[in-house]
């Protein structure tokens, strides 16, 4: 019998694993390279990982500190998929995108969604996750205490699958602390309408549209990450003015009894 020779053995072993130039190449997997190195790591500590792609194809995990700064990888079939990282969903985020709970604010969420053209051998994606939350700090400016309670109602519930916002009826209940201070997370709003009740017991004493003094004041919903905002009420309930995070400007309204 004929002996075969080394290389040609080592081209017999090549053929017979993984994916040869005589198979259909559509049959192997896309390299999907996860590049984590934009993760701010003072904000972010873990993250939820979700990919999708053809033929059924779902994955998760879950990416600890360790994993950013570096690149994490994915082997997916070949065509379109999708990538969602969430960080502080408070498990309530998933594929389907994430849902709040009627009766508490937004979640302090970092979001990345893409689409991805997996049709190649390879393809990397940048992970760029954006601040989807305005915290509102809500001050009164006075030295008495102010025990009313304050409700902020909205119609923006939570994310759909594309981390766009999505319609559904929002409300936060939230008392002030012996500063009088309070806090609340927003989603990202796509019109005017959200409303401030400030309530005694279960009347309400008056309602603040705050979504028109935003608008009014520039405030920017469509951007990458949204800014933090100050609202300052009057223990009068008649005036209020807001402060932006990084502007220096202020912007007053008088509210009309």
């Amino acid at each position: 019998m004929k002996s075969i020779g080394v290389p040609a053995l080592a081209c017999c072993l090549l053929i017979g694993s993984g994916c040869s130039v005589k198979e259909n190449r559509m049959e192997c997997p896309c390299r999907l390279v996860l590049d984590m190195t934009a993760v701010d790591t003072l904000t972010v500590k873990e993250a939820d990982m979700y990919v999708s792609a053809a033929n059924g194809f779902a994955f998760k995990d879950v990416l600890d500190s360790n994993r950013f700064g570096t690149t994490y990888e994915v082997s997916v079939p070949k065509g379109q998929a999708k990538v969602w990282v969430y960080a502080g969903s408070e498990d309530l985020a998933g594929p389907d995108g994430l849902s709040i709970p009627y009766g508490q604010d937004c979640p302090e969420i970092y979001m990345h969604f893409s689409e991805v053209d997996a049709s190649g051998e390879y393809v990397r994606e940048d992970i760029v996750l954006r601040k989807n939350f305005c915290t509102l700090s809500i001050l009164v400016d006075e030295g008495k205490s102010f025990d009313h309670q304050i409700a902020v109602r909205g119609n923006v519930s939570g994310y759909d699958s594309s981390g766009s916002p999505f319609p559904g009826e929002f409300l936060c209940n939230v008392s002030f602390d012996g500063r009088n201070e309070c806090r609340i997370n927003i989603p990202r709003q796509t019109d005017s309408s959200l409303k401030m009740e400030v309530a005694d017991g279960e009347k309400v004493l008056r309602v603040f549209a705050i979504g028109e003094y935003l608008d009014a004041a520039g405030y920017d919903w469509e951007a990458q990450d949204l800014k933090d905002m100050t609202l300052m009420l009057d223990y009068a309930l008649t005036g209020v003015s807001i402060r932006m995070e990084g502007w220096d400007e202020e912007f007053q309204f008088n509210v009309t009894i």
